[in-house]
C-alpha cells in the first residue's frame, strides 16, 4: 500500500495564486496524500477558493484560525498531520505533477531520513520548467549536508522548508519558532537535520517558487532583523561541536546580507535614513568580522563587498541601488 504524504499548506490572502497551487496538487501522479490547508485569518476570497476545491476532493482539509503567522499555521498542521511523510507548500507556489511521486520513490530507494529536491524560481505567474533526463542524485551523511546547509564551500540555499520530504516520526518533537517573523525555516530545518543520518539530494525540479513582489520577504522591514534571532536559535539547539564554527560564520555573514538587502531595496534612500543606527551597528560588526570572513571559502564577489561595505558603504550601496533599478527598468521594457 502506498504510504501517505501530508502536504502542509498555510494560506493568508492568497486569492491571486491559490488556484494554480491547488491545481498542481490535484494533478499529482501520486494519489495517497492529504492537504492540510490552514487559513491564517484571510479576509479575501481564499476561503471560498479552498472550499470549492475541498468539495471536489476529500483529500483537501481546511482549518481556520486567527492570524498568527505562517509558523503558527504550520505548527497547527503538524499537530493534525496523519501522513507517514510530510512536505510543505506555500500558496504562492506550485508543484510539478510528479513531485510527490519522485520524492517518495527516492526515499524508498535510499531509506533517507530527508529528501531534498531542486526548485525553479520565477517571477512569472505561469512558466514551464525544462526538465532534464539526466537527473543527478546523491546520498550525504549528516555532517556533509550540514556543511552544505550552512553554505560552507557552497552557495546553494538549503534553508527552505519546502522542496523536501520529511519523516513524520522525526518531526514529532520539532516545531517552528512562532515568534520569528522571518527566517523561521532556518532553525526548523537545521534541527531536523540534527536528527537525520542520511540525506538524499537531487537536482530534479519538483517545486516552483514564485517571487511574489507583495511577499513579506520582498521589501525591507523591521522583520528582517529577526534573522539574528533565528540564528541565535540555531546556535542554541546545535548539539554537535563540529558545527559551532560553521554556525558562527553564518552569524557573521548576517550583517553583509542585510546591508546588501537594504542597498537593493527600491526604497533604499528612505530606509537608509530610517535604519541609520542599525546600519552603523552592522558596519561596526562587519569590520570586526572582516578578517575572519575574508579567510573563509566564500566567493570573491562577497569578499569584495565586505571590504567595500566596511570602508564606503553609502557610496557603494548607492551604486548597487542604481544598477538594480536600471536592470529592473530594462526588464520592464521587454
Amino acid at each position: 500500500m502506498k504510504r501517505k504524504i501530508s502536504v502542509i499548506l498555510p494560506v493568508f490572502n492568497s486569492e491571486n495564486t491559490l488556484t494554480r497551487c491547488l491545481d498542481s496538487l490535484l494533478a499529482q501522479t501520486y494519489p495517497n496524500f492529504e492537504v492540510l490547508v490552514i487559513d491564517d485569518g484571510s479576509d479575501d476570497s481564499s476561503r471560498q477558493i479552498v472550499s470549492s476545491y475541498a468539495n471536489k476532493d476529500n483529500r483537501i482539509k481546511i482549518y481556520y484560525k486567527e492570524n498568527k503567522g505562517v509558523s503558527s499555521a504550520r505548527n497547527d498542521a503538524l499537530d493534525l498531520a496523519l501522513g507517514e511523510f510530510i512536505t510543505f507548500l506555500d500558496a504562492d507556489d506550485w508543484l510539478e505533477e510528479d513531485a510527490l511521486q519522485y520524492m517518495i520513490n527516492l526515499q524508498e530507494r535510499t531509506s533517507a531520513d530527508l529528501v531534498v529536491a531542486s526548485y525553479h524560481r520565477t517571477s512569472k505567474l505561469s512558466s514551464k520548467v525544462s526538465t532534464s533526463k539526466n537527473v543527478k542524485e546523491q546520498l550525504l551523511e549528516q555532517d556533509e549536508y550540514v556543511k552544505k546547509f550552512l553554505k560552507i564551500e557552497s552557495q546553494s540555499i538549503e534553508y527552505y522548508p519546502w522542496n523536501k520530504l520529511y519523516k513524520a516520526s522525526i518531526l514529532k518533537s520539532i516545531r517552528f519558532v512562532a515568534e520569528l517573523r522571518i527566517a523561521e525555516d532556518v532553525p526548523f530545518v537545521f534541527e531536523y537535520i540534527l536528527y537525520s543520518k542520511i540525506i538524499a539530494i537531487s537536482d530534479k525540479i519538483t517545486y516552483n517558487y514564485y517571487n511574489n513582489p507583495k511577499s513579506v520577504t520582498a521589501t525591507f522591514t523591521d522583520k528582517k532583523f529577526d534573522v539574528y534571532k533565528a540564528w541565535a536559535v540555531v546556535e542554541k539547539i546545535n548539539t554537535n561541536p563540529i558545527y559551532d564554527k560553521w554556525i558562527d560564520i553564518n552569524i557573521k555573514r548576517i550583517d553583509l546580507s542585510l546591508l546588501m538587502m537594504l542597498a537593493m531595496d527600491k526604497n533604499f534612500y528612505s530606509l537608509k535614513r530610517k535604519y541609520a543606527n542599525q546600519i552603523k551597528e552592522m558596519r561596526i560588526r562587519l569590520k570586526k568580522s572582516k578578517k575572519s570572513l575574508l579567510v573563509e571559502k566564500i566567493s570573491l564577489n562577497r569578499k569584495m563587498l565586505i571590504i567595500l561595505f566596511c570602508s564606503h558603504y553609502a557610496w557603494i550601496a548607492s551604486v548597487i541601488h542604481f544598477i538594480v533599478r536600471f536592470k529592473n527598468y530594462c526588464l520592464s521594457l521587454l
